[in-house]
């Protein structure tokens, strides 16, 4: 069996008023302690594995099996979740995508 995919992404838009902010931030997030008060807050794993040490007990016991990385047989057989499965939806994002760039 495979497991359903997914990535959440941030991005700083090209013409960001307060870039240096925005790194900051990015970077704040991306801190151990922090990527772990995140998935404990939100129930799944972040991929920063530094912050698997700073994970309560009880969080780790129930995300067992869910390991870093993810073996590259189980990887093969999963699939990505899109929320866009018509052309027009990829086209609209395409779009913002090129704004952002």
């Amino acid at each position: 069996e495979g497991v359903l995919l997914w990535a959440d992404n941030f991005c700083i838009p090209k013409n960001a008023q307060h870039k240096e902010a925005a790194h900051l931030f990015l970077n704040y997030l991306l801190e151990p302690k922090i990527s772990a008060k995140n998935s404990e807050e939100i129930g799944a794993l972040m991929s920063n594995e530094k912050m698997i040490d700073f994970l309560s007990p009880e969080f780790r016991e129930k995300t067992k099996g869910l390991d870093f990385p993810l073996d590259r047989e189980t990887f093969l057989k999963s699939s990505y979740f899109t929320g866009y499965q018509n052309l027009e939806f990829l086209k609209q994002i395409n779009e913002l995508a090129k704004e952002i760039k």
